[in-house]
């Protein structure tokens, strides 16, 4: 966020993220996991999308999030699907639409654009369908998974 063209590209991504068929709000909020990713320099995990869940949650302690096993491996103890707004997003107007595995790895992932997202959001959490499925069935059998 350190130009006013990411701000601005920022902004409309959120707009885009808003129902806007009747309901109010936004499809992701403070109350949804949203937080921007900054790096830090003294940070031994650097910032990249193969390694989100261990920033977010293990250089900030969050044991909320997480357990160890009794040989010293983190796992990640929820599903995670992540809606990913990076640089490429903000240029493009393509968010990542991610789905990482217990162990913090990334499973599958695609780009989507925002203003869909409410449909495939619905997919996800109330039929309980997979982040590769969603992506198919958006884009079809196209190889837009970037694993």
């Amino acid at each position: 966020m350190d130009t006013p063209q990411n701000r601005s590209a920022w902004t409309k991504i959120q707009i885009l993220l808003y129902h806007l068929d009747g309901e109010v709000g936004p499809l992701f909020g403070p109350e949804r996991d949203v937080a921007l990713a900054e790096q830090n320099p003294d940070a031994a995990i650097p910032l990249t999308i193969d390694s989100l869940l261990m920033w977010s949650f293990v250089e900030n302690s969050d044991f909320n999030h997480m357990t160890m096993t009794s040989h010293g491996t983190i796992i990640f103890i929820r599903n995670y699907d992540r809606l990913v707004v990076d640089q490429q997003a903000l240029d493009t107007g393509l968010a990542l639409l991610c789905d990482f595995q217990n162990n913090g790895q990334l499973g599958a992932s695609g780009r989507v654009r925002p203003m869909n997202m409410l449909n495939a959001w619905n997919l996800i959490s109330e039929l309980g369908k997979s982040v590769n499925e969603v992506i198919e069935r958006a884009v079809g059998p196209r190889s837009w998974n970037t694993r």
